[in-house]
């Protein structure tokens, strides 16, 4: 029983103890702040933040802003750039123009006319004569005007080479960005000069009266002199050939220095290059070929064997065109001796003609291009031969000089146009065969 007590006791005396601790804690919770200790970090060390990643803050560490009188600065600096900026565009920013071109010739040979200079005049009636607003043809007859969108009338100035100033009667419009092209070219008229007037002559005085010879007793009779004739007046040059040109296919790359030739028949007329042949033959001699009754024949012979020819002849048969293009094309076939001929052939029996072309080698290598054309009444035909091609280049020379006097044959095709340049033609060439 005792120990129980004992037990009861300790019990007893340990729980107090508990409940003294408890109440110190408690007590402890309730001490003033001030008296209480700080758990602040003195400012002495806390880190400074503005000192860490300042984009304004210098090498030395000197805090630099922009300020008030930088900041001003900024904005007229800004606003110079931006007036700067303007002047430039409304100086360097082009005027939207367009192009007007085309050629000018002589009205009589219709070779291209050099030194032509081009005005244009708009439809308010300013005169674009400003160096930057004209142009001046050069040996081609080429002139090319840049000029701002409008409507304008040209003026062609050529008194200086002896032609009559001429104005166009059409008005072109200047679109931006496009060429306006001349549907034709502008033939210009030469100078026709006065003739100077002569002054009157001065009157002369009569002269004094003669006494009258005595008479002379007559003499023998003498025989009249016999009466001469006359010497013919020598004909025109038909063709202007140089004897002394040395045949160069080279320097004839230029199809509007062609001469032009026309006759009195429909379709026969042509133009030739002067500059590749020093002789030419004709003929009107009514002799019969397979073609017909000759009518004419001019043939060119250049120094180095080259040759080209241009026949029309009455047809003195009764075949139809198909058959006859038929027969002249074997017959044309004959002098070509190698298997890569070409012959192209079109018959249009309702329209009344045929037409074909036979190109070829003959035994010498010599070009061979035959073009005919045959119609209810006439055979006419073209033909060119020409010395074995030396390499690429001088293949594609003499290729080109046959386009030409092919396109400038007036009856080669009736929708043929004029021939287009070298550079052109060698373009399409260089895609097609060069290797």
């Amino acid at each position: 029983m005792n120990n129980a007590n004992d037990r009861m006791n300790g019990a007893d005396q340990r729980f107090k103890s508990a409940g003294q601790r408890l109440n110190n804690q408690r007590a402890s919770s309730q001490i003033p702040n001030s008296q209480r200790p700080s758990s602040r970090i003195p400012n002495s060390q806390r880190p400074n933040f503005r000192q860490m990643n300042n984009p304004y803050r210098n090498n030395q560490g000197n805090d630099h802003r922009i300020n008030n009188r930088e900041r001003l600065l900024i904005i007229i600096a800004l606003i110079l750039a931006c007036i700067v900026v303007g002047m430039c565009l409304v100086v360097l920013w082009p005027n939207k123009k367009g192009t007007i071109s085309g050629i000018i010739a002589d009205k009589d040979t219709d070779s291209p006319v050099k030194g032509i200079t081009v005005i244009a005049t708009d439809d308010k009636g300013k005169r674009y004569s400003e160096r930057d607003y004209t142009d001046t043809t050069g040996s081609d007859g080429y002139f090319k005007l840049e000029l701002p969108e409008g409507s304008y009338t040209l003026e062609f100035d050529g008194e200086d080479q002896g032609y009559v100033l001429c104005q166009s009667s059409v008005t072109y419009k200047v679109k931006w960005g496009a060429d306006t092209e001349l549907d034709s070219k502008v033939y210009l008229n030469k100078k026709v000069e006065p003739e100077p007037e002569t002054e009157p002559e001065p009157e002369t005085e009569p002269e004094p009266e003669t006494e009258p010879e005595p008479e002379t007793e007559p003499g023998p009779e003498t025989e009249p002199e016999p009466e001469t004739e006359p010497e013919p007046e020598p004909e025109p040059e038909l063709f202007t050939i140089d004897p002394g040109t040395v045949e160069d296919y080279g320097a004839n790359l230029d199809p509007y220095y062609y001469n032009i030739y026309r006759s009195d028949y429909p379709e026969f007329s042509f133009r030739y290059p002067a500059n590749l042949f020093n002789r030419v033959e004709t003929s009107y001699d009514r002799t019969s070929s397979y073609l017909g009754t000759n009518l004419e024949t001019h043939t060119f012979y250049g120094s180095k064997g080259s040759e080209l020819s241009y026949t029309i002849a009455e047809r003195d048969d009764s075949m139809s065109v198909t058959k006859k293009i038929d027969k002249l094309i074997a017959k044309a076939g004959e002098e070509i001796t190698d298997s890569k001929n070409e012959i192209q052939k079109e018959a249009f029996e309702d329209e009344g003609f045929a037409r074909c072309v036979v190109t070829g080698f003959d035994r010498k290598g010599y070009v061979i291009y035959t073009l005919i054309k045959v119609n209810s009444k006439y055979v006419m035909r073209m033909r060119i031969e020409c010395p074995p091609y030396k390499n690429d280049n001088d293949r594609a020379i003499k290729w080109y000089v046959q386009e030409c006097i092919y396109r400038w044959c007036g009856f080669s095709n009736k929708d043929q146009g004029n021939p287009r340049s070298y550079k052109e033609f060698k373009e399409e060439y260089d895609r097609k065969y060069k290797k």
